[in-house]
């Protein structure tokens, strides 16, 4: 959960809290679920207890149970939002690099995020050239056959 909510906590930091997209909506979701899944399916719950519910027993559940779960929920996903805060913000000076890296390339691979992060964009503008210099070199190959 903490990897979900670290779109949304990098855009925060990045751009401000009051220039997050809605990018991170899905990540929410899937991160919402699998909190979910933890107390009312997995018996991960240290208030409600070992319990395993259905779609449908969830809807016959007194408003008080219900609430004790989104509650539990709730407590899941701002803990997993102050992890990723935690962790970015130790390592804001690689989030930065990155972002300018995105915000430039659009996509990087593994490789070129290394040669970003420990390089900088002059290493990686270099990584960057050479791949496009194989792939015109195998369109070259592809056309000369």
């Amino acid at each position: 959960m903490d990897v979900l909510m670290g779109g949304r906590v990098a855009e925060e930091i990045i751009f401000g809290a009051n220039h997050v997209t809605t990018g991170a909506s899905s990540d929410l979701q899937q991160a919402t679920n699998y909190a979910r899944a933890m107390i009312t399916q997995w018996g991960m719950s240290s208030k409600c207890g070992p319990m395993y519910h259905t779609e449908r027993e969830l809807e016959k559940l007194s408003p008080a149970t219900r609430e004790a779960i989104e509650s539990e929920v709730k407590e899941l996903l701002v803990a997993a939002e102050g992890n990723a805060k935690r962790i970015l913000s130790q390592h804001k000076e690689e989030l930065h690099k990155l972002a300018q890296g995105l915000l430039h390339h659009e996509t990087l691979s593994r490789a070129e995020i290394n040669d970003l992060l420990t390089g900088g964009e002059a290493k990686l503008a270099k990584t960057k050239a050479k791949g496009k210099l194989k792939v015109e070199a195998k369109v070259g190959e592809v056309k000369a056959g």
